[in-house]
């Protein structure tokens, strides 16, 4: 016996096919470039360009924290007391469980004399 099928013109069966690699098609696109925008959001939002004049089209982002041996290296102390200040809020510093971020505006920032960052405690 033979299945029922539909009196469609073989010309629409062509197009349903067609219609949904299509879609498909438009779907694979649609994640490319939203993989596009999202490494250009990254690149853009999560960095901030160096303003170094050598190179008028090119800029290498900066990182927007340091580590606290990055602070060490660059206050020319000890990683240990670096920790310290952190530890005493006197350099300004985000956990990430057993991670210690400090942001890089706020610490150049320290760094120019601004103390509105500080806890009571800890201005002088």
């Amino acid at each position: 016996m033979d299945h029922f099928k539909p009196n469609r013109p073989s010309g629409l069966d062509e197009a349903t096919e067609a219609a949904k690699h299509l879609g498909e098609g438009l779907k694979i696109l649609a994640r490319m470039i939203a993989r596009e925008i999202a490494i250009e959001l990254k690149t853009t939002c999560y960095s901030v360009p160096n303003q170094d004049q050598n190179t008028p089209s090119q800029s290498t982002p900066e990182k927007l924290t340091l580590s606290v041996p990055e602070v060490a290296e660059r206050l020319g102390i000890s990683k240990g007391k670096a920790y310290e200040l952190v530890y005493t809020k006197q350099i300004p510093s985000i956990r990430f469980g057993r991670r210690w971020l400090i942001p890089r505006i706020r610490f150049e920032a320290m760094l120019g004399g601004e103390t509105s960052f500080l806890n009571k405690s800890a201005t002088p």
